[in-house]
């Protein structure tokens, strides 16, 4: 249909964008979806150095020149970048279990704990496989998702190459210090904030703290769901992205 509007999705840390699974055929029966690997993850080449300069030029290269953007965790970081300084490649933006401060402090208590994220750092170097292995299973905390679910996000983890160490580092390091406060504060774009309400990574305090600093921002928050909202609750969170979407098109 030449009427879809497109759509373009970033995944999260460690992830690649088949981790999506059927939440993209859905969201394809009325859009156009892109789907992309970070830098240095699933099929797409390392840059020089990840941050989010170089992730953004790759991602813009890549996609439409103009689409609406869906980022997941880490994604959503970036697509808050990206809303931010190339206002006029992004329609609107949907934020899947985001934060606009990944860590915790004491201005901002809805986030991870800075030793917790650091460990990840230092398990990477002594076992890349293990960390992101066991950084899976922390987002299926608190989640339905059952062992067959697991062992499936698992097969499809490893359906692509394992990433590159320097990317997920460099992905560390965006989660440590990136704070998207201002940018969240200054949006133009329609935005949706989307959380599972059993998230233990993003607890839905955090879309709370963002919608209070983006009053325009629609915030819903998906029963029973944890850091995997689009994966154990496919159909509620691509209908809630569906209307999203369709209400700011003309």
């Amino acid at each position: 249909m030449s009427s879809m509007s497109n759509v373009v999705l970033v995944h999260g840390w460690s992830m690649h964008s088949g981790m999506w699974g059927p939440f993209v055929d859905t969201l394809g029966e009325s859009h156009r979806v892109t789907c992309l690997d970070l830098p240095g993850h699933g099929h797409a080449p390392m840059v020089e150095e990840f941050n989010l300069r170089s992730i953004s030029e790759v991602l813009l290269g890549a996609a439409p020149e103009k689409a609406s953007w869906i980022g997941w965790s880490l994604g959503a970081t970036i697509v808050m970048h990206l809303a931010r300084y190339f206002p006029e490649r992004v329609e609107g933006i949907a934020l899947l279990a985001g934060n606009a401060k990944f860590v915790a402090d004491d201005e901002w208590p809805s986030g991870m704990e800075l030793s917790l994220l650091r460990r990840f750092g230092a398990n990477l170097i002594e076992d890349n496989r293990g960390a992101v292995l066991r950084f899976l299973s922390l987002q299926a905390q608190g989640s339905p998702a059952t062992k067959h679910q697991l062992k499936e996000l698992r097969e499809r983890l490893d359906s692509r190459s394992s990433p590159i160490e320097s990317a997920l580092l460099g992905g560390l390091d965006i989660l440590e210090h990136a704070d998207s406060r201002r940018a969240l504060k200054n949006l133009q774009c329609p935005t949706l904030l989307l959380y599972g309400e059993l998230d233990t990574l993003v607890p839905v305090a955090a879309g709370e703290a963002m919608k209070a600093l983006c009053p325009k921002a629609r915030l819903h928050v998906v029963k029973g769901a944890g850091h995997l909202p689009f994966y154990t609750h496919t159909e509620e969170t691509a209908s809630v992205v569906k209307a999203f979407l369709k209400a700011y098109r003309v």
